[in-house]
């Protein structure tokens, strides 16, 4: 049995002020992709993101190596695509992509979620992209859905054809899961 949650978020405008005073203990929550590295940026995610859930007495997701590789495949592609979508043009899904990256392999059964962003790169630090997840609907749910045990993160930077004069823009994913 498999479920899949897929939550789609276009924040294409976030408060810097709230994200530039965070009190985070995440390091680097307040940096741009560009000026942070995209292995530093989804490591603040995930620290964020496991901040969220710990002050609901969550448990922490841990690193998955194989959801990692889904997601930055995944952000690399609608980067490559021009698109912004759980679904790709070929018809890759979630499970799809999360299967193809080996976290599948093995497992009786499990439980997926995802958690896109898009945002202008100058605004999108690692706090200002989990709040506007945070904020509710889909990707909230998602992150704080209990039975999730892993996640990876994917960040791919981009230039916008649709928004002119916007420059470049990066595109998060968050990729979580949980097998048996």
């Amino acid at each position: 049995m498999a479920v899949v949650v897929a939550a789609l978020v276009s924040a294409l405008t976030l408060d810097q002020r709230a994200a530039a005073t965070s009190t985070s203990p995440c390091e680097h929550a307040a940096q741009v992709p560009r000026a942070l590295g995209l292995r530093p940026a989804g490591v603040a995610i995930r620290c964020l993101v496991n901040r969220e859930r710990a002050q609901r007495g969550l448990p922490p997701l841990k690193e998955s190596a194989a959801l990692r590789r889904a997601a930055q495949r995944h952000a690399r592609d609608m980067r490559r695509g021009d698109f912004f979508a759980p679904r790709s043009p070929d018809g890759a899904t979630l499970s799809s992509r999360v299967r193809q990256a080996g976290y599948l392999d093995g497992a009786r059964s499990w439980r997926l979620g995802e958690c896109l962003a898009r945002n202008a790169s100058e605004r999108a630090t690692p706090a200002s992209v989990v709040r506007s997840w945070m904020r509710g609907g889909p990707a909230r749910r998602a992150i704080l859905t209990r039975r999730f045990r892993h996640i990876g993160i994917g960040l791919a930077l981009a230039v916008s054809d649709r928004r002119a004069g916007d420059g470049p823009e990066a595109l998060h994913v968050a990729t979580l899961g949980a097998r048996r």
